[in-house]
């Protein structure tokens, strides 16, 4: 039974580092919209300049609080980044 929920374990940080990569990744498509709010002087910016930063915070450290992962991925992992992203 235990060496069950290791396994399982070691397969949830292999997704956790996987979907904070892409949700690290996310965060830079907020940097255009910020920009061109900003040249045109509109106040949306804050919110594109606070989702990137929200984002950019949250991925990348779930990616590198799980980096010392040494599983391979699975079919059925690749299942579950998909969906949760």
């Amino acid at each position: 039974m235990q060496r069950y929920l290791t396994l399982n374990f070691s397969h949830a940080r292999v997704v956790i580092h996987l979907c904070g990569f892409l949700v690290f990744l996310y965060s830079f498509s907020m940097l255009p919209p910020m920009l061109v709010a900003l040249f045109s002087k509109e106040r949306s910016w804050f919110a594109f300049c606070l989702t990137f930063f929200t984002f950019f915070t949250l991925g990348g450290g779930a990616w590198y609080a799980t980096k010392r992962t040494g599983i391979q991925l699975k079919t059925r992992d690749g299942f579950v980044i998909i969906v949760l992203f």
